[in-house]
């Protein structure tokens, strides 16, 4: 089964970044633009691989790329700021892009070991 994520690309004043909404906690970087869109599909299916190992569920309906805009661009919270802590730096710009990702995830099923009973 393919399935289509949304992912939010960031350029910041050192690196590029990428994260999906739909996968809380799945992020990567790179030093170059093309080295952060090669990153994120491993990101994400190894991502996956894990959720599937742990028994979670995937998202069964994908964020649209109008809801990932709204999600990026709500209010950041205090809880937010708390853990962001130093993270943060002393840039007060990005550059965002959002695009999306295609991963076969019944090959990162396949590459997932069996939870365990």
């Amino acid at each position: 089964m393919k399935a289509r994520y949304v992912v939010i690309f960031e350029e910041t004043e050192r690196n590029y970044c990428a994260y999906l909404p739909d996968f809380p906690g799945c992020i990567t970087t790179g030093q170059t633009w093309g080295e952060v869109q090669a990153m994120v599909r491993e990101a994400v299916e190894f991502h996956i691989e894990g959720m599937i190992q742990h028994g979670d569920s995937l998202p069964q309906s994908p964020m649209s790329l109008e809801a990932a805009k709204a999600y990026h661009n709500r209010p950041i919270t205090d809880e937010d700021l708390a853990l962001m802590g130093d993270a943060t730096g002393s840039s007060s710009t990005l550059s965002t892009t959002f695009g999306t990702v295609d991963v076969e995830v019944s090959v990162c099923a396949a590459a997932a070991p069996a939870p365990a009973p």
